[in-house]
């Protein structure tokens, strides 16, 4: 019996680099439903794991990072709306999917404390990490290389949180050993900050380089497939 995980992960595969297409042939209906497609895709893949495989390491991770890719996919489709596709930035739909994404990567941070707080209680790196790209994101709204169009405060209180996710995952990599659904995790963390670090860039830098975009969704797609396949 053929594992239902590959052919999901081939499909997902295929609807991301149709989303890369049209995204750069600046079709925004297609580039809507394309996106919103791949999102549920990657839910999709998430439910696969949690029912095949072992759910995660407690009974209650799927609580967690379930709900958390159901806000990415709230995320992905606010700012498909608000016309993101040629950064001409709704500033309304844009915090909408900015807020979006950072009740996402809440629900992700509970789920590395949780087995951090009973293997490894340690979180002194991912507040450093998280204050190190609130740093970051603050000298760049400063600067005259970038124009955050009104968007610097939510912007910058959103860097915090994707330092932070990132750091839990370093954290739990140090803390539990860099292999199974650790690696997969922290992995994912990893891949989340320099998916929204380089969709930082996309928005904000007044010049920036046409493959920004490829970069984003490859590193962003990456990311929320790990934190899928962590249940298994």
């Amino acid at each position: 019996m053929t594992n239902p995980i590959v052919p999901v992960i081939a499909l997902y595969v295929l609807m991301a680099v149709a989303t890369i297409v049209v995204m750069y042939r600046g079709d925004q209906p297609r580039y809507l439903k394309a996106k919103t497609i791949t999102s549920l895709l990657f839910i999709a893949l998430a439910v696969i794991c949690w029912q095949t495989g072992e759910g995660g390491p407690f009974p209650e991770s799927w609580m967690r990072i379930l709900p958390g890719l159901v806000f990415c996919l709230c995320g992905d489709v606010f700012l498909a709306l608000a016309h993101e596709i040629d950064n001409n930035l709704d500033p309304k739909l844009f915090r909408f999917g900015v807020g979006s994404f950072l009740i996402a990567h809440l629900f992700f941070c509970f789920e590395i404390m949780a087995v951090l707080n009973v293997y490894a209680p340690q979180k002194v790196l991912p507040v450093i990490v998280g204050l190190v790209t609130v740093g970051v994101s603050i000298f760049t709204s400063r600067s005259d290389m970038y124009d955050y169009k009104g968007n610097a405060r939510p912007a910058i209180l959103y860097s915090f949180f994707v330092g932070f996710l990132c750091g839990l995952g370093i954290q739990l990599m140090i803390s539990m050993g860099p292999t199974g659904r650790w690696l997969i995790m922290g992995a994912g963390s990893i891949l989340f900050l320099l998916s929204d670090l380089t969709l930082s860039n996309k928005y904000f830098l007044k010049k920036k380089p046409k493959a920004f975009g490829a970069i984003v969704l490859v590193t962003y797609y990456a990311a929320v497939a790990c934190f899928g396949l962590y249940l298994l």
